[in-house]
């Protein structure tokens, strides 16, 4: 935003230099050239971290206040958990305390909105359950915490800390399914029977609330570890138990014989494998109805408490004792979990639309408009690839998915993903909304003004996430009131219980599954078409800001970390993206970051169209910098960039590209090659079994750091030297297990300490 100088008066205005600070601008006379404001507060000096993270959420509107104290008094306590469980299960909730629950997300989650099941049932079939905690357990509609939670709509993840939605007593303990003590769901388990190999057909679903009590929480590594281990020759837990457990990193193992103590830990793993097997099918089923694969490159800043600036590089992050910015490594765990989280949500919104209707809060996204085609066509043309799509091929799923897996193997990866990218912004927005107005805003195409084109989904919600997001916590109470007023529905499954139907007085009984506000009167809120739609506008826009305002402060942090790293651990790979007059755009699809490179401090960049043979014109990039000898760019090239950041001044801080040089020519090899061996080493220290000769290594990593201090003065040669010392010492065998580590990396293993 472009905002004029603003004259406000403060008291002591000698104490404000320097200083960011909140105004609210009262008028603008005409007679004067800038508008009168005056002083809210100050939010602290221009340059520090947590001062410019705090503009971002005012300037994006974000709520980060503590709770009232008329929200927090309505909490219960962590020491009623296990009454109110029992309460819970004298009243009919299906207990599942016995089934193989787990969940599996990022390292240190504390908010657990769902876990996992995976159950082979006497008749043969396959019984899969996503729990998902029962928010709406703890909060009644319309209470001082239920309009607080809705007002702040989503929890908003930024790099140094998150802002919940709900109070920490909700989010992290009593709601979040933890192992250490039975927690409420509500859960959806669907029976599946094998129809051939490898594919499976849906033979019962069943909506309902119940108990569940975790087995372990994996992180995502330690999920895939389990899997891959137990599939080592001589290392399934059925049959070499010692052997499985001795394989596993110690986080692993450490979580496999917590699961040990309350479940055979073959049956663990089947459930892993078995739930991974399912997930397979679910995306293979989604690929053919035609989903469309998105760019979904997902930057990662961890910075601990009381950071300093202690920063090291290398081609997929920078990082240090300070923090760590690295690209997220896409793993067939995070796959898993994705696809049975998008099959919950999709099974909730198909009952939701045939019992709910027109209050029914559902999420579409819908197929691109002509604009939007147009916009698209456009930068595929730029991109220079223009006789390869037809316009018809932009507004269908079906036919975009199979245009990216043609282009996938006939573009290079790079250009490829810079493909997917301007596709992915020639896209609509995602958005919550009401059956009933998408109805009225399309009401010739009904089923289409509610349909997931990037799914390629009739009906969609989000059902798995109600401890962050409010959205999910209406379709809870959207669900429940369906499941009570449904007798098809809400009764403890029959194939669970061993066959046979359920009497009238078990069913009357086990209606305890019951919405805890069936029929009162006036109507819920949630079941109120109106007030749903408001609802649904509100969230959307309080879920935009808590986006931009995740991407913005993930980028701020980027210029603190850049602004620290010497040169060498600034330049990374980039794909050309546009060339044209207003000079050479590039992208950085590992840090998320596009830029106009117009002119150099050290150079030049000029563009110019030039004649192509057989005919026609293209805009190309001649590049003079004092990096490398001169160069010309085009669309699709790949080149080295480097990143620098300015935090001088009272402007905004913002990252900015340079063009270093062309191809992988950027970094000068002999340093590539010694920065390699070094942090290659260091990553895959921990991958090496403990040995006499090995024995130092994570001490003398430990201690390699190249610190940046207000002197700009480098250390850390003492220690590089022990680094090397150390690595000379390994035995052959050692240095061969290493050099293998060393090339699993070269092949996709993410990198990063």
């Amino acid at each position: 935003r472009c905002l004029p100088l603003i004259y406000a008066s403060v008291r002591q205005s000698e104490n404000m230099e320097g200083m960011r600070i909140v105004v609210a601008i009262d008028d603008w006379p005409a007679s004067s050239t800038y508008p009168r404001a005056h002083f809210l507060r100050a939010i602290g000096r221009v340059g520090e971290v947590e001062v410019e993270a705090e503009c971002l959420l005012w300037q994006h509107g974000v709520r980060s206040s503590p709770f009232s104290s008329a929200a927090t008094a309505q909490l219960p306590s962590r020491h009623d958990l296990a009454r109110v469980v029992e309460e819970e299960l004298s009243r009919g909730r299906l207990d599942l305390r016995e089934r193989i629950v787990m969940s599996i997300d990022p390292k240190g989650c504390e908010d657990i909105d769902d876990a996992l099941s995976f159950h082979l049932l006497e008749d043969g079939t396959i019984e899969v359950g996503v729990h998902i905690a029962d928010v709406t357990q703890y909060i009644d509609e319309d209470s001082p915490l239920d309009v607080e939670a809705r007002t702040r709509a989503t929890s908003v993840y930024l790099s140094h800390k998150r802002i919940d939605m709900l109070p920490a007593t909700l989010a992290t303990d009593l709601c979040s399914l933890r192992s250490e003590a039975p927690r409420l769901t509500l859960s959806v388990l669907v029976r599946l029977r094998q129809a051939e190999e490898n594919r499976y057909e849906v033979v019962d679903t069943f909506f309902g609330r119940a108990v569940v009590w975790s087995a372990a929480e994996l992180a995502y590594e330690e999920a895939e570890e389990v899997i891959a281990v137990s599939e080592r020759r001589g290392c399934h837990p059925a049959s070499h138990p010692s052997a499985f457990l001795s394989s596993l990193s110690r986080p692993a193992a450490d979580a496999m014989k917590k699961c040990g103590a309350r479940f055979q830990l073959p049956a663990v793993v089947e459930s892993l494998v078995g739930l991974r097997q399912v997930a397979r099918w679910l995306s293979g089923r989604r690929q053919e109805r035609g989903a469309v694969e998105f760019a979904t490159t997902e930057l990662s800043v961890a910075v601990p408490a009381a950071a300093t600036v202690d920063v090291t590089v290398d081609s997929s992050s920078m990082s240090g004792a300070g923090g760590e910015v690295k690209v997220k490594c896409a793993r067939e765990i995070h796959n898993v979990v994705a696809e049975l989280m998008l099959f919950a949500n999709e099974s909730v919104a198909s009952y939701l639309h045939a019992r709910i209707g027109s209050a029914a809060l559902l999420r579409r996204h819908r197929a691109p408009g002509k604009e939007k085609v147009k916009d698209m066509a456009d930068q595929l043309c730029a991109l220079q690839l223009g006789t390869m799509f037809e316009l018809d091929d932009l507004s269908d799923s079906a036919r975009l998915s199979s245009l990216l897996s043609r282009l996938q193997h006939a573009l290079s990866a790079s250009a490829f993903h810079t493909l997917q990218i301007a596709i992915t912004r020639g896209m609509e927005e995602a958005e919550y909304v009401s059956v009933g107005k998408a109805k009225r805003d399309d009401p010739g195409h009904q089923l289409a003004s509610l349909r997931h084109f990037g799914l390629a989904a009739t009906y969609y919600t989000h059902f798995t996430s109600p401890i962050r997001r409010y959205a999910d916590v209406v379709v809870h109470r959207q669900l429940l009131h369906a499941v009570v007023e449904d007798p098809h529905s809400g009764v403890v499954p029959a194939w669970w219980r061993g066959g046979g139907e359920v009497g009238e007085e078990e069913h009357a009984r086990k209606r305890g599954l019951y919405f805890k506000y069936r029929q009162t009167t006036p109507p819920l809120p949630s079941s109120v078409p109106a007030v749903v739609e408001d609802w649904a506008a509100h969230i959307n826009d309080k879920h935009r800001r808590a986006k931009q305002v995740q991407l913005d402060c993930t980028h701020l942090f980027l210029c603190f970390f850049a602004s620290a790293a010497p040169l060498s651990r600034r330049v990374f790979p980039a794909t050309v993206t546009a060339v044209n007059e207003e000079g050479v755009e590039v992208s950085v699809p590992s840090l998320q970051v596009r830029d106009v490179v117009s002119e150099e401090e050290e150079g030049e960049v000029r563009t110019r169209m030039c004649e192509v043979e057989g005919g026609g014109e293209k805009w190309v990039g001649e590049v003079r910098t004092s990096a490398s000898p001169p160069f010309e760019v085009e669309v699709l090239d790949t080149v080295q960039v480097e990143v620098r950041s300015n935090l001088a001044g009272y402007g905004r801080p913002r990252l900015r590209l340079h063009l270093h040089s062309k191809g992988e020519e950027g970094v000068k090899e002999e340093e590539r090659s010694k920065r390699g061996v070094v942090e290659q080493a260091v990553s895959m220290s921990a991958l090496l079994a403990p040995s006499a000769s090995t024995s130092t290594l994570p001490s003398a990593v430990g201690e390699m750091r190249v610190t940046v201090d207000g002197g700009g003065k480098k250390k850390g040669k003492k220690e590089v030297d022990t680094l090397f010392a150390t690595l000379s010492q390994l035995e052959d065998e050692r240095t061969a297990e290493l050099k293998a580590a060393m090339h699993a990396v070269e092949e996709g293993e993410e990198v990063g300490f």
